[in-house]
């Protein structure tokens, strides 16, 4: 019941958000949408993208790439279908549900006509590397506009321990979703046991705190700026669970991986990086010491998945607006214009 104006709105129509595209209606402003995981099945739909399911796999259910066997894209086009059908038949009827019982309003369109009305979305998504795909005109990709081109400083003590390895650093986070204080002891110890055997540094980004016999190589920590850890002269390796913002980093970053998934779009994360040649995935609910060290020493000393990393990196770069300039631009450009859709 707000009077309040506003002239755009920002959110991430996503599962479960839907219905904040009502406010599209009540405040007569455009939508910017906004696709952290980057672009998937729905957003498609919303913006009037095409879609084939035999080359363009779904990111949240498989790991695959768009070099399918005929099986997979079967497989693919079966999971396309089911998401499409539970969206339209289960989910954004709920989501109506909530627009009329809350915004009590007639003239109120059907959620479906709101998000089709959304202007653009900006997904976090590099052109550049990814699979080949179709992309309207009101999707656009910005992976990597949250790094700066201005460093944000490490800890002083993060700082000092990165300069001092001169053999090289390998930084090991698993995110914030995944915390390291849920592992099982066996998986800890393989873990300290590998880094031990390694003639490199480690940071490790964890929660844990006062690992009994740590090795003198290892340094744990609670929180780095990653992008900064990452674009280290000393950083050789990233050992990750395979997050969206971690793959934008890291490639960007020029440094190769050894990757652990556990689920959503990690899987899927984690076989880019083997489909670009940058990395090496684990299967961390089977991984032993002895697998971990040699795909630890396979990405540390086989020099391909150094240079496919640089390689990658400059392709990266090389871009005739920087991301973040590319965002501002277009939401300059729904101000402006505010009716986009000439752009679907």
């Amino acid at each position: 019941k707000s009077n309040t104006t506003f002239d755009l709105v920002f959110m991430e129509a996503m599962i479960p958000m839907e219905s904040m595209a009502v406010f599209s209606h009540k405040f007569k402003a455009p939508i910017v949408n906004f696709q952290g995981i980057g672009d998937w099945i729905t957003v498609d739909w919303m913006s009037g993208n095409s879609l084939s399911v035999a080359h363009i796999p779904d990111r949240l259910s498989f790991g695959f790439t768009n070099k399918m066997s005929f099986m997979e894209r079967f497989r693919n086009a079966v999971s396309t279908m089911l998401t499409l059908l539970y969206y339209h038949t289960i989910h954004l009827p709920k989501h109506q549900a909530l627009i009329r019982k809350y915004y009590q309003d007639p003239t109120t369109p059907h959620i479906s006509e709101l998000l089709a009305n959304i202007a653009i979305t900006l997904t976090n998504d590099i052109q550049a590397v990814g699979y080949p795909r179709p992309f309207t005109p009101n999707i656009i990709p910005i992976g990597g506009a949250h790094i700066s081109t201005h460093m944000t400083p490490m800890p002083e003590d993060v700082r000092k321990f990165m300069d001092d390895g001169q053999k090289g650093v390998i930084f090991f986070s698993l995110g914030t979703v995944v915390p390291s204080h849920i592992f099982p002891r066996e998986y800890i110890a393989a873990f300290l046991n590998t880094f031990k055997r390694l003639p490199v540094k480690v940071l490790w980004k964890t929660n844990l705190e006062n690992i009994p016999e740590l090795p003198e190589n290892v340094k744990l920590a609670k929180w780095v700026p990653q992008p900064s850890v990452l674009a280290h002269p000393n950083c050789r390796l990233f050992i990750t669970h395979g997050g969206r913002n971690s793959l934008i980093e890291v490639i960007h970053a020029g440094v190769p991986v050894v990757a652990m998934p556990f689920f959503f779009d990690q899987m899927y994360n984690v076989g880019f990086y083997e489909h670009l040649g940058v990395g090496i995935k684990l299967d961390f609910w089977t991984i032993s010491e002895d697998s971990f060290y040699k795909a630890i020493t396979t990405a540390l000393h086989d020099k391909r998945y150094k240079e496919n990393a640089e390689k990658i990196s400059r392709l990266v770069r090389d871009q005739p607006m920087s991301p973040m300039d590319s965002a501002v631009f277009w939401v300059e450009y729904v101000l402006r214009h505010r009716d986009s859709q000439h752009l679907r």
